[in-house]
């Protein structure tokens, strides 16, 4: 089959559990698995739900809340205002000048919390 075929089926299939009320973490789960199932056969969701549980650990349990922490300390020392104030100071009159001061401040920020261990194979 197409690939257009595939887009077509999980769009329409989104759109339907939106339709009926359904939140939308839950329909775009709901899609990928019942998609994944009759396209790929019942083996896949098995190989996908034993390569998922390998991933979480007590070694990444705690990133989560260092992560909050991180956050909140940087804002409340005022670092995050003094990167993203010299940050439009920088673009000056820009048009869409929101969007770069936000990706250029995410670029900056996003290597503050460390350098990440690689996954452990399973």
């Amino acid at each position: 089959m197409e690939w257009w075929f595939y887009l077509i089926v999980l769009l329409a299939g989104f759109l339907v559990l939106l339709a009926i009320g359904l939140p939308i973490a839950y329909a775009f789960s709901l899609v990928n698995i019942i998609v994944l199932f009759f396209f790929f056969g019942a083996k896949e969701p098995a190989i996908a739900g034993a390569q998922r549980s390998h991933q979480r650990g007590p070694v990444h349990l705690p990133a989560g809340a260092l992560f909050i922490l991180m956050g909140e300390v940087i804002f409340r020392t005022g670092l995050s205002k003094i990167i993203f104030d010299t940050i439009d100071l920088l673009t000056g009159r820009v048009r869409g000048r929101l969007a770069v001061v936000t990706t250029v401040g995410g670029i900056i920020l996003a290597p503050s919390p460390g350098p990440v261990p690689p996954l452990r194979p399973p």
